[in-house]
This record gives structure tokens, sequence and C-alpha cells, in this order.
């Protein structure tokens, strides 16, 4: 494909972000990237009659009825699109090798995603040229797959085609759905930004963050709970860092993509529990403790509205807690009505200089504790 195309496909796919495309827009899309595919597909059949017979080779929306999906996740035609933090699937399978390839990731990072086969963990970057990744020596027998997105970014990851080798090659039967259910909303700390950073001096890289080492991540682990994680750097509850309306929690806890904005079906997920760690862009925003117990309030109406028999849990204080008496006080009364809200201090990072990653936020080692700390509240609350 001409390099003006994959630009075009690229401009299209930042325009949806910002406006609805209008209908030849749409349409241009459409054959766009058809057209990627079939240079694509062309490509792999070349491969195939190299590689000999035993191979499965399946695009992702075929495989469909194989995948566990996790986190929110959507598909656009034949590919499935991964935007949010821990998005991905658990795929089990019969080979001796995997490559899972995806279109031309055009973030100005790279994007960087988690291949977990039998529990041996391969980190992989993403970007315009690199868009395939292959393991391989898995050995004979059946094998499981856990893919999800590492890092943040406002494009989408579009995952495309699929194909094993090995002299015994078949998909089978997806995981089962776990028994616990959590849902985790929150900023950058909810997405691991900077957690594999050392030190608040720097710029923020994609290759340090890590969702799988993040708090969010590792409390759906302890609990063995199926998970979505929603979170978005910078943004808060009234206003984001700078001071701006943003995307505000309240509006893209609705969305299903991060990036299409489009709407979530909340009965499609039922969870046990939800998490809120927010407050801390809203305090360098300057929002008033007025404005933010209102916003908070009407966004705890929101939630519980959505998910009337989960317990609600608002983890706070990791980078610090100007608004801690606003929020026990908020929750103090509202248990009074629901007692299934729960407050969840904890202490800042501050102190302790091996917590503090680029731009002061939590590293590797905070996000452990906090981990630990809110497993304890849930567990708690719910006699788990």
């Amino acid at each position: 494909m001409e390099k003006e195309q994959l630009d075009r496909i690229n401009e299209l796919g930042r325009a949806m972000k910002t406006r609805p495309l209008t209908d030849a827009e749409k349409a241009e899309q459409a054959r766009l990237r058809a057209a990627y595919l079939r240079e694509f597909r062309r490509k792999l059949r070349g491969e195939s009659k190299e590689q000999g017979p035993s191979m499965v080779q399946t695009t992702l929306r075929e495989a469909a009825s194989h995948l566990k999906l996790l986190g929110r996740t959507a598909w656009q035609g034949e590919q499935l699109l991964l935007d949010w933090s821990a998005a991905g699937f658990d795929l089990c399978f019969r080979a001796d090798r995997l490559t899972l390839d995806c279109l031309p990731y055009m973030g100005v990072q790279p994007v960087y995603v988690l291949a977990e086969i039998d529990g041996r963990a391969h980190r992989f970057a993403l970007d315009r040229d690199r868009t395939s990744l292959t393991v391989e020596d898995l050995g004979q027998g059946a094998h499981r797959l856990r893919f999800i997105r590492l890092s943040e970014g406002g494009e989408p990851l579009l995952l495309t085609e699929l194909r094993l080798y090995g002299p015994t090659t078949t998909l089978l039967p997806p995981p089962p759905p776990k028994e616990r259910k959590i849902v985790i909303l929150g900023d950058s700390i909810t997405a691991g930004y900077g957690n594999l950073s050392h030190g608040q001096a720097g710029e923020y890289l994609t290759r340090e963050q890590d969702v799988s080492v993040a708090y969010s991540y590792l409390t759906a682990q302890a609990l063995d709970a199926d998970y979505q994680i929603v979170a978005i750097s910078g943004q808060g509850v009234v206003r984001n860092c700078h001071g701006e309306v943003g995307a505000r929690l309240f509006e893209f806890f609705d969305h299903r993509s991060r990036s299409t904005r489009e709407p979530y079906d909340h009965a499609t997920f039922t969870p046990d529990a939800v998490v809120i760690n927010a407050g801390t862009n809203d305090a360098v925003g300057k929002v008033s403790a007025a404005d933010f117990e209102a916003g908070v309030s009407a966004f705890l109406d929101r939630v519980r509205s959505a998910y009337p028999r989960a317990h609600i849990f608002w983890l706070y204080g990791l980078m610090g807690n100007p608004y801690d008496s606003v929020l026990r006080a908020l929750i103090e009364r509202r248990r009074h009505t629901d007692s299934a809200i729960h407050y969840v201090p904890i202490a800042s990072i501050g102190p302790d200089p091996e917590e503090i990653g680029v731009h002061w936020h939590p590293t590797r080692k905070a996000h452990v504790r906090a981990a630990d700390l809110l497993t304890a509240a849930v567990k708690e609350a719910l006699d788990w």
C-alpha cells in the first residue's frame, strides 16, 4: 500500500475522534482498510506456501468465538479495536508458533503490548513499521495466550490476523468467565503512567508505562476477577490537569471505545465492585472543594444507576490528598442510605523516593502497595 493511502487511513482515524465521519468518508475508510487487508493477505498466502500445510490462518473476527475478550473492546469490520488499558483477549490453542498482526499503529510513540503464553510474558512494541509479533518454540500440547494493551495513547490498536504453526494447529474453546467481576475507573494512576520510570525528571515514554504492573490490573488479578480498566491520563471528575473540561470521567465512563466514543451498554458486564480513583487532576486544575464535591456526588449517582448492586470504592491519596476531607464527609453521608459505598484513603508516594516516577507518578513499588490495600478493602467489604 502506498504511503499516501496509509496517511489517509491515519487522517480519517484522527478525524473520527473529534467528529462523526461523513458517509463518503466512512466509505473511503472502509475501502482503504479493505485494500490494506487484501494486500496483507496476499503476502500471507505466499508465506503459507513456504510454511507448508500445518498452519491456521484467520482474521480476529473469524476467530471471535474462540476469544475471551478482556476489558472494553470494539469491532471495526474484521479488526479488533483496543484503545483502553489492559484491553485484549485470552485464547487457547494448539501450535508451536503464534503470529499476530495489526494495522500500522499511528501514534507518535510505539504502543506496547503483552503476549503472555502459559504464564510467560513477552513484551512487544508496535508502530507504523512493526505490525506483527511472533512467539515461537512453544512446544507440543495446548497453550493459553493472554494479549493485552500495556501503554496508553489516543490512537486505537487494530488487530487483524492470527496465524498458528506446528505439527498440530487448532483453536480451542475460550476460557470460561470468572465468577467475580470488577470495573476500575480513573486517570493516569489507574493506567500505570510512568510506573516503570525512576525519578520524577524526564518525559512520558510509552515504554515506561505498563498497566500489567499497575494497581488496577494487579488488584483484578489478586481478586481473580474479570475486569474493565477505563482510564485516561490527565482527566478528572470536573476538570482536567490544565483546568479545562477535557474528557471528564463522567463522560468516558459511558464510552465503549476511547477513540470512536461509541456508547457503551453497561448491561453487558455486571461488576461486583467498581473502583474509582480520581481527584488528582481536579486538584491540579484548581477545582474548588464545593465544585469537586458536586461532581463526585453526580458521578456516584451515575455509577450507582449503571450498577445498582455493585460495591463502589473511592481510592484516593496516592499523589496527594487535598480533597480527603471532602470525600470522607460525602461518602460517610451517602453511606446512611447506601452502605455499599466505601472510601479507601491511601498514603501519598511523597515520603519514599523509590515510589516516585516521572512527573511525580507512582512507580511499580507504589502500585503494589496500592493493590494490596485495595484488594484487602474489596475482600473485606464483599466477604471474598
